[in-house]
């Protein structure tokens, strides 16, 4: 903030008085929710970037700079109540999507955890399941270390259960090389080629966090192809809204579509007698509709008539 009162001093035609208030105003704000008053902003930072520096500012800068951040909106607010405090979804928003309108996952910071990959017999929650099954291992010793689970204790647990593990390989790779992961020894390229894996800490926000989060369904679902044309025709319709009654019931649509592929799985799982058996959508989709329901209150937008 003095480096840039400095910079705009220098030429003091360009802004009043007034408007570098209004700057000095809205970096506060904006510095102070994202280092102080939201630890859910705080520790996103801290756990997407897994402790790169430079790719936490990059994120912040993002968040400052995009065209997706209601800059007006906040210093509104601020010259008419003092103080702005940024939400977790509005912050998250702009910082991933930076000056996209919609997410892309080939070139997102943030992984979508529910893209199903071309493997045969590919599923939504593939990658969601491989975070829980190693979060469960956190603080278990093994031979490779604490929190390592052993690869081919994963293979035979998935295949028991699904059948098909191709496609747990495919998303082992991709969280290995996305960080969410790590194996022994470093840097394998997927399962086939490691001993063990366990969770890093960004995998860890992700599964805690980050996965059952407004802002993060919001924006990866439009980035996950789906095989209900229904749905997905629903979907479309309102995939350029941006009030939030209409990104709430798009989310709500979202999940209540992939809880249904889990039961169906599940349900296959349950037949083969394999290990994996609880789903994990209830957990996921509990904790949005809460924030979701805690957005409408803070909004004053009514709930949805029953049909």
């Amino acid at each position: 903030r003095v480096k840039f009162k400095a910079l705009a001093a220098a030429d003091q035609g360009a802004l009043s008085e007034q408007d570098l208030r209004r700057i000095d105003g809205l970096l506060g704000a904006l510095i102070l929710s994202t280092t102080d008053r939201n630890e859910n902003i705080v520790r996103m930072l801290a756990s997407v970037s897994n402790g790169d520096m430079r790719h936490a500012l990059d994120m912040f800068r993002e968040f400052l700079s995009s065209g997706n951040t209601n800059v007006d909106k906040i210093i509104d607010i601020l010259e008419r109540q003092g103080t702005y405090t940024v939400s977790f979804h509005e912050f998250a928003k702009a910082a991933i999507l930076g000056s996209r309108k919609y997410y892309q996952a080939s070139v997102s910071h943030i992984v979508n955890l529910f893209r199903q990959s071309d493997a045969l017999g590919s599923s939504h929650m593939t990658a969601c399941r491989i975070l829980a099954r190693l979060t469960a291992a956190e603080g278990v010793a093994s031979t490779h270390g604490e929190g390592f689970v052993i690869a081919s204790t994963l293979l035979r647990e998935y295949r028991q259960s699904f059948g098909y593990a191709e496609d747990l390989i495919q998303w082992t790779g991709e969280l290995i090389r996305r960080n969410l992961i790590e194996s022994e020894p470093p840097r394998a390229i997927d399962l086939s080629r490691a001993d063990a894996l366990r969770i890093t800490a960004a995998g860890a926000y992700y599964w805690r966090y980050f996965v059952r989060s407004f802002a993060y369904i919001d924006l990866v679902f439009v980035d996950t192809p789906l095989a209900d044309q229904t749905v997905v025709r629903r979907l479309e319709t309102m995939a350029d809204k941006t009030d939030l009654s209409a990104r709430i019931e798009r989310v709500r649509m979202f999940l209540e579509y992939i809880a249904r592929k889990e039961h169906e799985e599940l349900q296959v799982s349950a037949e083969r007698a394999g290990p994996f058996q609880e789903g994990l959508m209830p957990k996921i989709t509990s904790k949005i509709q809460a924030e979701m329901g805690m957005i409408r209150r803070k909004l004053g937008i009514s709930e949805p008539h029953a049909s």
